[in-house]
């Protein structure tokens, strides 16, 4: 059985698909969208909200191609353990300098097997590790195996954000004095302006967070959640809805934006604002291409291996490109406290854990995920193969040209308020 989902659009916590079965064939049309004169046309409802413009998707804000990082340092595997040269050689690259596109170079992995005991980290920006090809062979691949003994994630593309500099935790860390109220009443869905207190201390080209915290007044607004099953929702910082956002034009105290807004900002709700990130640990123009990684296990059920496969944490514009993980219990290839990533012409295939909560989300936005494009990618025995597992920190997660073989459970918004969530072109497999 084959099932093929194909939508347009996804409005807030609504999304709006339309199931194709691979025997027939059928024309989605909406009032509140469609294409005119070659343009898309979006429709607003009577508060000015509209279905938000989602091309902001992926690296560098979506639309640009992948850079080819020249090769700096290229290796051949040797018997034993490779990690510390493969390690070494990342960080060598790390300590050269930048190109005027911030590229400082790749560490190429000449085709063969490479085994590791340890996790691999790009810490740098400009750092890309490249393989050979991503299939089976040895002769003409990369393969990397990692063994059961490494524990959280195997590759790891940022150095990792600590729980006080995540985005909406950070705000509570700074003085009041550079948090400014957004004084608009209502800023709609796919608004890209807004009105502040004071736009004085801000410049076009800020990096800045947008915060709307959760309040008893906002969740008394969506009915604590109308859960039914599971105790009523409650303020936590895990509902707080954060927006990364680049300044893009002042005029007054009038602030332009470079992507929309995905959930209105109601201040009778809650009293949003914006301050400026932080971006002391934050990587760019990093990524991984064109490899396989294997990770040892004692089984398809066993639990005693790395929960991650490749994961970006703390990184903005990032890719993995050509990348096949296996073996992974929890993550196959996800994004935490990053932004415009894109994962592409990858796979995540054959997860080994139990089949039950926390395990097997083989493409996943975890918490702070903004801008995230995951394009023609496959994925197989999931329990949720493509997921946004962060809650009111994700948005702007695209899943596109997609393919899943023999899932377990449903491609969701997890957990929570989700938002923001387009998937477009998905094909299930023997569900």
């Amino acid at each position: 059985m084959t099932i093929t989902i194909i939508s347009r659009v996804s409005f807030v916590l609504t999304l709006l698909l339309t199931f194709l079965l691979s025997s027939g064939m059928a024309q989605f049309t909406s009032e509140i969208i469609y294409r005119e004169d070659g343009r898309l046309t979006y429709v607003s409802d009577e508060e000015g909200n509209r279905l938000p413009d989602f091309s902001h998707a992926g690296y560098r804000g979506g639309g640009v191609p992948l850079p080819d990082a020249p090769v700096r340092i290229a290796l051949d595997p040797e018997d034993g353990d490779d990690t510390q040269r493969i390690q070494s050689a990342i960080d060598q690259v790390g300590a050269m300098e930048k190109d005027e596109n911030g590229i400082r170079g790749a560490v190429k992995l000449n085709p063969g097997t490479y085994n590791i005991s340890n996790n691999i980290v790009i810490a740098h920006s400009g750092v890309v590790l490249r393989g050979s090809g991503d299939d089976t062979d040895p002769e003409t691949e990369t393969i990397i195996v990692a063994a059961k003994s490494i524990r959280n994630i195997v590759l790891q593309v940022g150095k990792g954000i600590v729980k006080d500099e995540e985005w909406n935790v950070q705000a509570r860390f700074i003085s009041d004095n550079d948090k400014y109220n957004i004084t608009t009443d209502f800023v709609p869905v796919g608004s890209r302006s807004f009105e502040v207190e004071d736009a004085s201390s801000f410049e076009v080209g800020d990096n800045i967070i947008v915060l709307h915290e959760s309040t008893e007044a906002w969740l008394e607004a969506v009915d604590y959640g109308a859960t039914h099953t599971e105790p009523p929702w409650r303020v936590m910082r895990h509902l707080d809805i954060v927006f990364n956002r680049y300044i893009t034009g002042i005029s007054g105290n009038k602030i332009s934006i470079d992507a929309p807004v995905y959930n209105h900002l109601d201040r009778s709700l809650s009293q949003s604002f914006i301050y400026k990130a932080n971006r002391d640990n934050i990587i760019t123009e990093s990524g991984i291409e064109d490899l396989r990684l294997v990770i040892e296990t004692d089984g398809p059920e066993a639990e005693t291996h790395a929960q991650h496969a490749l994961m970006f944490d703390g990184v903005e514009n990032g890719w993995a490109r050509g990348v096949t993980v296996m073996h992974f219990s929890y993550t196959g290839i996800g994004t935490v406290n990053s932004t415009f990533i894109t994962i592409t012409e990858s796979r995540a295939l054959e997860p080994h854990s139990e089949i039950r909560s926390s395990r097997r989300y083989n493409f996943n936005a975890w918490h702070h995920s903004n801008n995230i494009l995951i394009d023609n990618v496959e994925s197989s025995e999931a329990r949720h193969d493509f997921i946004s597992d962060g809650m009111a920190s994700v948005s702007g997660l695209v899943f596109t040209n997609s393919k899943s073989y023999r899932t377990t459970s449903l491609s969701e918004g997890h957990r929570l308020w989700s938002q923001a969530i387009l998937f477009e072109k998905i094909t299930f497999i023997d569900p």
